[in-house]
């Protein structure tokens, strides 16, 4: 279960969540379990699609997340967990995955444009469309 206060650092946005990751160099980031458009998202209006730029990530348990309908771009997640994961539908942009496990995790309909995938473990993902 994702840690609530890296939730509540994480939905004040990329500037304020990556000057508290420098802050705190030796703090492995949880947000497992969290679903990215429901839980982290901020929305700014009715039709407001979850958008996340500029994220460090690296290092993080993202174990179990939802991230459906999602953008990520610039992201760094070198290093992270995202093992047993949803990704279906979203979209990575200019990512760097390195070291990443995304083992077992719904691939279906994500895009990743641009992305380094260095030594991930891709192993048993599936392109799977679940609801």
């Amino acid at each position: 279960m994702a840690n609530s206060e890296h939730v509540k650092i994480f939905k004040q946005g990329a500037k304020v969540w990556n000057e508290w990751r420098a802050a705190n160099p030796t703090v492995r980031p949880d947000l497992s379990d969290a679903n990215f458009e429901s839980d982290l998202h901020t929305y700014k209006s009715t039709y407001d699609c979850p958008e996340f730029t500029g994220y460090d990530l690296s290092r993080s348990n993202l174990n179990r997340i939802v991230a459906r309908n999602s953008s990520f771009t610039n992201c760094f997640i070198a290093g992270s967990d995202i093992n047993f994961s949803d990704l279906c539908f979203s979209s990575f942009n200019n990512c760097i995955f390195n070291e990443a496990s995304i083992a077992v995790s719904k691939i279906g309909s994500a895009s990743f444009n641009k992305c380094d995938f260095e030594n991930a473990n891709l192993s048993y993902c599936t392109a799977e469309e679940t609801k």
